[in-house]
């Protein structure tokens, strides 16, 4: 059996108040050096650690970025930096689910 399945939720996503993660200057160097955006060594970084990833864009041109991250590995070192770039900072909070008793953010991070 096969099912078409369409999930579609319209809410913020993204913690505006947070920092801009793209921004960061170890992500920006470690994207010069692979002549990679610091979204592209982001995705990777994720990729690396086993993490599925499944980006979102609209723009052509982001669209074909996002799939152009298997052409490079970071090193053990650039993936240990980027692990330490830890800011305690949630970028995704789903607060409309914050009274539900299995909401997962309610812990320090």
């Amino acid at each position: 059996f096969f099912f078409n399945l369409c999930v579609c939720v319209c809410f913020p996503r993204v913690n505006v108040s947070s920092p801009p993660l793209l921004d960061d200057p170890l992500l920006n160097a470690i994207g010069e050096k692979y002549n990679k955006t610091a979204a592209q060594v982001a995705l990777r970084f994720s990729i690396q650690r086993g993490v599925v990833v499944i980006p979102k864009s609209f723009h052509p041109k982001r669209i074909r970025e996002n799939f152009q991250i298997f052409d490079f590995s970071l090193t053990d070192k650039e993936m240990k930096d980027i692990e330490a770039l830890n800011k305690n900072v949630r970028y995704v909070e789903l607060l409309m689910w914050k009274d539900h008793p299995e909401y997962p953010f309610h812990d320090e991070y």
